[in-house]
């Protein structure tokens, strides 16, 4: 992902894919909200985590919100 801080690998042939995940961008101003909309799996655990702390590289946005 070219436009994250960051990148890792993920096991996603035991995650159920394809899955939908609940994304609410946070960060940097606070946490991102992440988390699964269906049926919980624990091998997304990992994955979700990750997300969690993802800040994307994104120009033209205001860093103001309020959390």
């Amino acid at each position: 992902m070219s436009a994250c801080s960051g990148s890792r690998n993920f096991a996603f042939d035991t995650v159920s894919c394809p899955s939908r995940l609940r994304f609410g961008l946070g960060r940097p101003a606070c946490a991102n909200n992440v988390g699964d909309t269906g049926t919980p799996n624990p091998n997304r655990r990992g994955f979700i985590a990750w997300m969690e702390e993802l800040e994307l590289a994104l120009t033209g946005a205001s860093s103001t919100r309020a959390c």
